[in-house]
């Protein structure tokens, strides 16, 4: 939360510092009055309505016009009618009594702050890049948005001298941080004379009043009621970029405090992409015309197209990144492999990756093992295929999709594949007790080995 900013003017002379001299010199411009100086002494001038013509209408302040003061005390003889104005003067007294009954509250702008939202472009598009694209601003407005500036005179302060000090309060009854009040440069205002926008009095008045607990909670002391109140309006950028590669386009807002994103303090905000989450102010567009971050776009290792990182899949056998529909689970390891690296097993035929081989045989083939009738999935393919109960013995190994059977008879033996849940043929082939070699059955002898 912010403090109050303290201004202290003090010493043997009770002379100003600058900045109190800022608020009395303030007091009269908010006032319509202007001063002109010459060796330390000011003038009071009532300002003509249009540059070089004579003014038309009395000033409402007519009588302090020629009025000469001094922020210093005068030792010259001549400069008898030079007023020593200090914070506890009759004559700054007399300009806040003006301030409470003409111009409260103050409506004031920072003296340097954008005015039109061509000064912004360039600070805002240069912070992106897409590639093969171009950016445009699709729709940006300055919204005046008030901070309330409440001033105190404290003639006895706690250091036991003058102090002026003005208390910043924010739209959320909080005080306003001192960094972002700095960077705002809200400690040089110039008073609004043109339109002003509108605050219903209710509204400021409750402001008023939590600016002040605020304030009093954060010092030290008792402290009498704010003699001036400023409403000090900066200008919000509320604004849309969008990027487009070929007829593809996407858009992106922000939002910050005009003059901070002119004065390079702050970054508009990196585009995120809706799907990786990854943010970046380099973009791109996938093959598909997608437009995100670069860093979320990848290349599948097996078609090159670029894709959104997240759409591919990584091999778990070579590690490289491809998109899912390349990839395949092997029925033996249970892995998802490339597909393109898949091979037959030289025993069951089945499609298997490469780390589920030796000899050309997949794992199932090797590890095969004896197995009673009895068993539940041997007894469930029997029933399917009554047939297969004349072999005299059986060897059984499953895959995640099949299961593997060798039947043994006298002198031949049987090679079935089946599917785990339909119990469908993969492949069937007969071969002799005595050769590895096996011969794949013909849609007869299936039908006559089976049915």
């Amino acid at each position: 939360m912010g403090q109050p900013t303290t201004i202290t003017s003090g010493g043997q002379t009770d002379s100003l510092d600058p900045t109190a001299r800022h608020f009395v010199l303030w007091c009269l411009e908010s006032l319509g009055l202007r001063t002109s100086c010459d060796q330390g002494v000011y003038v009071v001038v009532i300002p003509s309505s249009e540059p070089n013509q004579p003014r038309t209408a009395a000033h409402p302040h007519e009588m302090l016009a020629g009025k000469r003061f001094s922020f210093e005390p005068q030792t010259d003889a001549a400069m008898t009618q030079v007023e020593h104005v200090t914070l506890k003067s009759p004559f700054l007294g007399w300009l806040l009594e003006q301030l409470r009954t003409t111009a409260w509250p103050v409506h004031a702008v920072a003296a340097r702050q954008p005015s039109s939202v061509h000064e912004l472009t360039d600070h805002v598009f240069g912070h992106y890049r897409i590639d093969g694209g171009r950016i445009h601003l699709s729709g940006c407005s300055f919204e005046d948005r008030p901070f309330l500036r409440l001033s105190y005179v404290n003639t006895g302060g706690i250091s036991g001298h003058p102090q002026v000090v003005h208390c910043f309060g924010t739209s959320n009854g909080g005080l306003l941080d001192d960094d972002l009040r700095r960077q705002l440069e809200l400690d040089e205002l110039i008073p609004l004379k043109d339109r002003k926008p509108y605050l219903d009095e209710e509204v400021l008045r409750r402001w008023t009043e939590i600016t002040r607990r605020m304030h009093e909670h954060r010092v030290d002391g008792t402290w009498a009621a704010p003699v001036a109140a400023t409403l000090v309006w900066c200008k919000r950028a509320e604004g849309k970029l969008t990027f487009s590669v070929g007829q593809k386009s996407v858009e992106h807002a922000f939002s910050d405090w005009a003059r901070l994103i002119v004065d390079h303090r702050v970054l508009p905000p990196p585009y995120k992409c809706p799907i990786t989450g990854r943010t970046s102010y380099h973009l791109a567009a996938t093959d598909d015309g997608r437009i995100t971050v670069a860093d979320a776009i990848a290349t599948c290792a097996e078609s090159g197209q670029r894709v959104l990182e997240t759409e591919l899949e990584s091999c778990e056998e070579t590690g490289r990144r491809v998109l899912e529909r390349y990839l395949q689970i092997c029925p033996v390891t249970g892995r998802k492999v490339l597909a393109s690296q898949f091979k037959p097993c030289s025993v069951c035929r089945q499609s298997v990756s490469p780390a589920a081989l030796a000899a050309n045989r997949c794992s199932a083939c090797r590890d095969i093992a004896a197995m009673p009738k009895a068993d539940p999935r041997l007894a469930r393919i029997l029933d399917a295929y009554p047939k297969l109960d004349r072999w005299r013995s059986w060897k059984m190994s499953e895959t995640e999709a099949a299961y593997v059977l060798l039947g043994t008879a006298a002198w031949k033996r049987l090679l079935v594949v089946l599917d785990k849940k339909t119990l469908d043929v993969l492949h069937l082939a007969l071969g002799s007790r005595f050769s590895s070699k096996w011969t794949q059955a013909t849609s007869v002898q299936q039908a006559d080995w089976l049915a």
